[in-house]
């Protein structure tokens, strides 16, 4: 039996799910950040304000899509000055009330004429933040209750080490790349932090995204491959909930899937495959520019591993993560160690 976990039969959209607006600390207005993203390859666009809701659904048109999210942050200000921030994308178009507002705090840059659009629960009293792991997992649960997908951002720009990103429990994926913090001098590849939660039993995805704020030429470098049937509000959500899709630097996956007790990866001519287990087991295999992979495969490990997951990269330098894929989810039964 084949099981293919990156579907050949779907569209696989090119998305930026993190980025600002002058509604917040952004450059540019959402209308002008859809067209330099559709004049650089992207599909989807999701405009993310700091603790600002502002829907964007009249940017839609049949060739690209508009997103609704809005970061979240609380900030142990005075203190350690560590961060978490948090993206949540709204599960549908209809979606118009921001959770967890505020009247009066949380207004950063081009916020205080912002928050006039924002529509909220009147009856609901102001919501105070604090950093600590009881309100921000209490923050990400109300976005997961209300339907939205939430996404943990950059834990090397927020100053955020393991005991602090091991105590957040309500997200359904976290960036592995943050290229706006690695054009800020950030070490944001997070492969480690992305499999010390894997390890100690988070099961979520991984997004790469750029965190756009200035539209420089060097702003649209992390980004998300979504497979989805078609390019809809509906048919994206359910494909991020899935998990039908890949976080990229630049590098693509053509395939992943399994079948005859191995692991095979499809790509586009590469440098490099690694498959991580999770466990003191991993494959590599390297090309040259004579001979570049396009295919690999990989005996499946014992049952001492959980997961696996997938690192390209190309003769750029860059790279694509595909999402863990836990065995016991996918009805594999692995032979004893």
């Amino acid at each position: 039996m084949k099981i293919e976990l990156l579907p050949k039969d779907l569209n696989y959209y090119k998305a930026n799910l993190h980025s600002h607006s002058r509604h917040s600390d952004g450059g540019s207005w959402p209308d002008e950040m859809k067209a330099a993203y559709k004049k650089h390859g992207y599909d989807i666009l999701a405009v993310t304000d700091h603790s600002i809701f502002i829907p964007h659904n009249d940017l839609t048109d049949e060739d690209f899509l508009m997103l609704n999210g809005l970061e979240y942050e609380c900030v142990d200000w005075g203190k350690s000055d560590r961060h978490c921030h948090f993206n949540a994308i709204a599960p549908s178009p209809e979606t118009v009330l921001q959770p967890m507002y505020h009247r009066t705090a949380y207004v950063w840059a081009g916020g205080v004429e912002a928050k006039k659009l924002v529509k909220f629960d009147e009856s609901l009293p102001d919501f105070e933040r604090e950093y600590s792991h009881e309100c921000i997992n209490k923050m990400m649960k109300i976005c997961k209750d209300l339907g939205f997908f939430v996404i943990y951002n950059h834990p090397s720009w927020s100053l955020e080490h393991y005991p602090d990103y091991m105590g957040y429990n309500e997200m359904h994926a976290m960036e592995i790349v943050n290229y706006g913090s690695v054009r800020g001098g950030y070490p944001e590849y997070n492969e480690q932090v992305y499999d010390d939660m894997l390890t100690g039993g988070k099961r979520i995805f991984c997004v790469a995204a750029d965190d756009n704020h200035n539209m420089s030429h060097d702003d649209f470098n992390g980004y998300t491959r979504i497979g989805a049937k078609e390019l809809t509000y509906k048919s994206v959500m359910e494909a991020l909930f899935a998990g039908r899709f890949y976080a990229s630097t630049g590098a693509e996956i053509s395939a992943i899937y399994i079948e005859d007790g191995k692991i095979h990866i499809e790509t586009p001519a590469c440098k490099e495959i690694r498959v991580f287990t999770g466990f003191r087991k991993g494959y590599r295999v390297m090309g040259t520019k004579e001979n570049p992979i396009t295919h690999a495969e990989f005996a499946l490990p014992d049952d001492r591993c959980k997961y696996f997951r997938v690192t390209v990269t190309d003769f750029e330098g860059n790279k694509a993560y595909s999402n863990a894929y836990f065995f016991d989810e996918l009805g594999i039964i692995l032979p004893k160690a």
